[in-house]
This record gives C-alpha cells, structure tokens and sequence, in this order.
C-alpha cells in the first residue's frame, strides 16, 4: 500500500507541475494530465479499497444480520473497476491521438478533444453499470 500512495503522490505533483506551465497547454498535454488523474484516481481508489478490507476483515461480523448488511466495500469496488476502466480509455485516447497526428493532418485537433474526454470518461461506464447491476442482482447474498 505503501508503494500506491508514493504512486499517488507523484503522480499529484506531476499533474500539478504541468497543469501550472502555461506553455504546455495543449491537447497532447491535456490528454496526457487526463490519463495522469485516471490514474490518481485509480490509485486512490486502491488505498480505499485496502484500508476498507482491512478494516472490515479486523471486525468480522458476529451473527447473521451482519452478514446480511456486510456490504461496506461494494462502492470501493465499483469505483475500482471504473478507474480501471478509464486507464485503459485514456490510453486508448492516446492511441487515437497519436494516430491523428501521424496519419490525418485533415482533422482540428481542438474539435477533438471533447470526443477524447467522452471516450476516456464515459465509455467505461458502458461496462461498470451493466457489471453493478448484475452483481447487484445475481451475487450469491448468503
């Protein structure tokens, strides 16, 4: 866990760097700080995560209403796979740039970033609702 929050932090500073530079304001940039937040995010997520099992695996429930009502980490796992997912947009955004830039000089790359922000944020939620919604619906509740 230790190693996660070195990650997270410089990731921060990083981010915090190149977000304070004016002249690296560009899409490239803001393409790459998005893919830097994602996974900030991620990183944050995965602290969570620990610190919750841990915490909740130190104070088992004792009967079976605590069993029933046992669902404090389903929120940090969730958020986990959504990060998860954005990390792999975001670098398939850069995918998509890159091949912009190389192979189509015909395209504004200022047009683009919003399509870029849509499939770095929004397309993983495609895969985390319908995969909440199914382990909401069909995890064994015993």
């Amino acid at each position: 866990m230790f190693s996660f929050i070195v990650y997270h932090n410089t990731l921060t500073i990083i981010s915090l760097v190149k977000h304070g530079l004016v002249k690296l304001h560009c899409t490239r940039n803001y393409i790459h700080m998005n893919l830097f937040v994602s996974f900030i995010f991620r990183a944050t997520a995965v602290i969570i995560k620990e610190v919750i099992l841990h915490v909740a695996y130190t104070n088992l429930p004792r009967d079976e209403i605590g069993w029933n009502s046992y669902t404090k980490s389903t929120a940090s796992k969730v958020s986990l796979e959504y990060f998860v997912g954005c990390n792999y947009f975001w670098l398939l955004v850069e995918a998509i740039f890159l091949h912009t830039l190389l192979f189509t000089a015909v395209l504004t790359r200022k047009r683009l970033l919003k399509k870029y922000m849509i499939i770095g944020w929004g397309t993983p939620l495609l895969f985390v609702i319908p995969w909440t919604v199914a382990k909401a619906l069909y995890e064994n509740k015993r």
